[in-house]
């Protein structure tokens, strides 16, 4: 029987098999030195196959929606910098644990 190999979207019980902050950052510097961290797809589509934007609070009290906070900030005003979203604390890029992504994995593109 050939064994299941362990899922990298799991958080590793071996702590030398756990993202640092270090490599966290080496990561998102390797993403922001890209000409977009969200591909051919816009900002939003791109995060709504990772994130439920609609489910999220806005963080402007005009809105309700996380959906909404990007599109008022992102594209209207446009006074969000590029890397935005590393410092969102609702995506919990900096400090989420791995397994945070797992949701969002079921619904990219396979290989």
């Amino acid at each position: 029987m050939t064994p299941v190999p362990e899922d990298p979207f799991e958080e590793s019980r071996d702590p030398a098999r756990r993202i640092t902050a270090v490599t966290r950052r080496d990561i998102f510097d390797y993403i922001r030195s890209l000409p977009t961290w969200h591909g051919r797809l816009d900002e939003i589509d791109f995060l709504a196959r990772l994130y439920d934007l609609e489910g999220l609070p806005s963080e402007d009290r005009r809105f309700d929606t996380f959906r909404e906070d990007i599109v008022q900030h992102r594209y209207n005003n446009y006074d969000w910098d590029d890397a935005w979203i590393f410092m969102d604390p609702r995506l919990q890029l900096m400090s989420g644990r791995r397994s945070s992504f797992r949701d969002g994995r079921s619904t990219l593109p396979r290989s």
